[in-house]
């Protein structure tokens, strides 16, 4: 009977067996990885005291971009996701295949719950050390959230941080760029017969000076590239000239079509004048109003063209088109000549006019694609969905009997369609590089998970905060869309949807946090700095990654027209460009130059450790926690139990059965 019992045992628990089996033959074997060990701020409970996290990260190579996260005790999702974005930004700074390496980040504090993302710059400093192998100064910290772009955004609890790191001995603080003057509540609390009165106001702190009252060096930063020379008294910096060009086809093409936007939204205007005197009275100032905006942008799109400022021209001449258009179609209305279902099917053959040309031309390409010319398929692909989108809500309009509304969607439906046809006509225009359509999926899967997260975080933080950005619908209807495309595997389509739903998170994430517009020339600059350098990094191939550097030159002839505000969207666009196309190419085509920056801040001896270099391994098997994955550990746990306790039923059950056999044989005799 035991052997039975024995041999049960192992049937039972083979299931369990063979998940362990598994899950070692699943160990990830790397040709090296590094570690390095680093402290992050954090804050804990309603009163914010400042505590510290460690954050130990890892790299392991040759990998495929799979990033690992592990906390103690516990961590929130954003957390987690951060580290993503972090290990995206790390690999493209250093400009290397972010699919090459492998990413663990292991956390504990003291904190019950590690919340947002605050911790992902240190992060993706870190990782950005560990895959140059350069040495980290130990007493420098920081605090602040990485966005895809590079740039480092802001976070909460900074005086509470502050003091934990000075508590620490850490000499240089490095904060989000914008966040020096912090507002901290001051709780006061009056004693009185009937009770006790609790009154709360909030005031000013400036954490530059208060960190010298501390010991501390707070300095405010604006990118990851920024922090690393802090951290390693290194400078990244990519070699060569910088002059980037479009294509010069590319400009003619943009000329001709600022040109054609101009003539005509000049003849609408003309024809407009012709039908002012049988507009009654009620509607002729709205109209004469709407003809002076519209001749004033058709006047600016020509001093624009004449001054060379194409895109200026472009987008300036695009807005007079449709305006146009509009006013023109209103006056119709208000004299009674104007038939609003045939605008509205003249408008819905030109959408599937060029519905279908844009259909056959992805067809061609099903394999694999130019990367220049992918880049202007996206950007005409972008162009139709918000075509599409502007047609909808045309729609939506009318059901309402909003007719003003109507035809100014519908004229802008109209006018953006038209744009589609002439991005196309800029294909097969410049030789470039070859990308595969598997290679651009994984590229999409990866965008749209970074996209995602921090579109989850921009709502986070607005509920906390209690308010709605302009900008975070937009960023969840793109997000929606790119959804949609990735089902329709229609990737071309899903990487522009992808790259907004960040650009319009990013930007909600700005707008709840800066205020103050008097740093936007500031931070503009800054983030200039970054989208040359991320440029750079595609060294040759720069020179037909069309999107980053179309973007790049609208956004600096914003500047050149002191519009700031306007000219971070399109930066921030020319960086997510930059860094799709890196990703798609596979790493940086240009080596890499990491000079000594004499003039960086290096922080002071300390008790704290000395500067440390990430500490490599080769070759190695990450086992434990960095080869088994929760759900094959888990797997394993639940056949041992299950096993277990089949196996205990049966024992019991045999031993009941005997001792009910021998009571009845006692009873017979």
């Amino acid at each position: 009977m035991l052997k039975i019992y024995a041999y049960l045992m192992v049937i039972l628990l083979f299931p369990a067996l063979l998940s362990s089996t598994i899950v070692h033959a699943e160990s990830f074997h790397y040709s090296y990885t590094r570690s390095i060990e680093l402290y992050a701020p954090a804050v804990t409970g309603e009163s914010e005291e400042g505590v510290l996290s460690k954050v130990k990260l890892y790299i392991g190579y040759p990998g495929s971009g799979r990033v690992f996260f592990s906390a103690y005790p516990l961590t929130e999702l954003d957390t987690q996701a951060a580290a993503r974005v972090a290990a995206l930004v790390a690999a493209s700074l250093a400009g290397v295949n972010y699919y090459d390496y492998d990413y663990y980040v292991v956390m504990e504090s003291e904190s019950m719950v590690v919340g947002g993302p605050s911790a992902s710059a240190l992060m993706a400093v870190g990782f950005l050390a560990l895959i140059l192998n350069k040495t980290v100064y130990t007493n420098v910290s920081m605090t602040g959230m990485v966005n895809p772009d590079g740039t480092i955004g802001p976070v909460g609890g900074l005086k509470g941080k502050l003091e934990a790191v000075a508590k620490a001995g850490f000499k240089v603080f490095l904060i989000p760029i914008g966040e020096r003057i912090v507002l901290v509540p001051n709780v006061t609390i009056k004693k009185y017969p009937w009770g006790v009165y609790k009154s709360v106001s909030y005031v000013k702190i400036d954490l530059v000076k208060y960190g010298k009252e501390l010991g501390v060096e707070v300095v405010e930063v604006a990118s990851i590239r920024e922090a690393f020379e802090y951290f390693t008294g290194y400078k990244l910096e990519y070699g060569g000239i910088f002059n980037p060009r479009l294509p010069s086809k590319f400009i003619e093409n943009l000329v001709v079509e600022a040109q054609n936007f101009i003539s005509n939204a000049s003849s609408y205007v003309e024809k407009t004048r012709e039908l002012l005197d049988k507009v009654p009275n009620r509607y002729k100032n709205y109209i004469r109003e709407g003809i002076d905006d519209v001749e004033e942008r058709i006047s600016k799109a020509k001093e624009y063209l004449s001054e060379e400022k194409t895109l200026l021209s472009v987008n300036t001449g695009f807005t007079a088109a449709y305006e146009s258009q509009y006013i023109y179609w209103i006056t119709l209305y208000t004299v009674d000549q104007l038939n609003i279902d045939n605008i509205v099917n003249m408008v819905n053959k030109t959408i599937n006019i060029v519905y279908n040309k844009l259909a056959e031309t992805l067809n061609k390409y099903s394999k694999s694609i130019r990367l220049s010319d992918f880049e202007v398929l996206v950007g005409a692909y972008t162009r139709f969905v918000e075509a599409g989108t502007m047609y909808s809500k045309a729609l939506s309009y009318l059901e309402k009997g909003y007719y003003a509304d109507a035809l100014r969607s519908l004229a802008y439906t109209y006018w953006r369609a038209y744009s589609v046809l002439s991005w196309m006509k800029m294909l097969d225009i410049v030789e470039s590089p070859s990308i595969s359509m598997e290679r651009i999926k994984n590229v999409v899967y990866t965008l749209y998970s970074i996209a995602d997260s921090i579109t989850s975080y921009a709502y986070t933080l607005a509920r906390d905060l209690g308010t709605t950005p302009n900008y975070l619908n937009k960023a969840f209807e793109y997000l929606n869309k790119a959804k949609e495309f990735i089902y329709e595997e229609n990737y071309v389509g899903a990487v522009g949807e992808t790259l907004y739903a960040t650009l319009y998170a990013t930007l909600s994430i700005h707008e709840l946090f800066i205020s103050n517009k008097t740093i936007i020339p500031s931070l503009i600059e800054r983030i200039e700095v970054e989208a040359k350098y991320n440029m750079l990094q595609l060294s040759n191939n720069y020179s037909v990654a069309i999107l980053p550097i179309y973007y790049y030159l609208y956004a600096k002839e914003l500047i050149e027209d002191n519009m700031f505000n306007e000219a971070l969207p399109p930066l921030l666009l020319s960086i997510l460009h930059s860094k799709k196309d890196i990703l798609l190419l596979g790493g940086s085509s240009t080596p890499l130059e990491t000079t000594s920056n004499k003039n960086t801040v290096h922080p002071t001896n300390t008790s704290t450790p000395s500067p440390t270099t990430p500490n490599t391994i080769v070759p190695t098997t990450m086992q434990g926690f960095l080869g088994i994955g929760l759900r094959e550990f888990l797997w394993f746990i639940a056949g041992l139990v299950l096993g277990s306790i089949i196996v205990l039923v049966i024992w019991l059950y045999t031993i009941s059965r005997k001792s009910s056999i021998n009571q009845t044989s006692v009873g017979g005799v």
